[in-house]
Parts: structure tokens; sequence; C-alpha cells
């Protein structure tokens, strides 16, 4: 790794996340507010990632975000939560060990 962030707290107004923004360091949740508008390629690549919140359903996102390891890019296991329909669910739907559920099913847990 060659970083060492292990959480992040984004702001309600952001609305971007690039390519390569936060790869390589040890974020094992991430929870996109409802202004993200576009999620970059590997934009949390090489993270042991476990959770995705995506609060907007209608976020872009470019390919995988979320590759595990971005030179054999294969996916790790991770529970998105998400709208449904969303770009989040049709993202964990193209991945074997990505699993989906809706946004509800976190609200009822909180």
């Amino acid at each position: 790794m060659e970083n060492e962030i292990e959480t992040v707290k984004f702001p309600e107004s952001l609305e971007i996340i690039g390519r390569f923004a936060f790869s390589n360091n040890v974020i094992t949740e991430v929870v996109l507010p409802k202004g993200v508008k576009e999620l970059y390629k590997n934009a949390f690549s090489n993270n042991p990632l476990s959770k995705v919140v995506i609060h907007n359903s209608e976020t872009f996102i470019e390919e995988n975000p979320f590759y595990e390891d971005i030179y054999m890019e294969l996916p790790g296991e991770i529970t998105f939560f998400g709208h449904d329909p969303s770009t989040a669910k049709d993202l964990a739907n193209a991945y074997e060990s990505y699993t989906f559920y809706p946004i509800s099913a976190l609200e009822k847990n909180s």
C-alpha cells in the first residue's frame, strides 16, 4: 500500500471523484453522498473495501472504480447499497463477487 488512509468523509457538495483519487489505501467502507455525480475508473482501487453506499441513483460510474487489483482487474467481495434501479445496482450485478441491497435496507438497520 502506498498510502494509509483508513476512512474518508465526503462533503455533500462533492460532485466528482477522479481516477485513482483514493487508490492504494486501506479504506474498508465508502459512503458517497447524493451530490456525487461522477465516479471514475480506479477511484478506490487497491483498497480492502467491503461496503459501498451510493446515495445518488444517477451517478455516472466509469467502468469499475473499485477494482481490488488494478493490474489483474479482479474485484474483491463488496456489498453495495443504492437505489433500485441505479448505476450502483448495475455495477454490482456486473460482478459475481459483488452483492447489492436497496438503500432502504441500511435505513432499517439505523
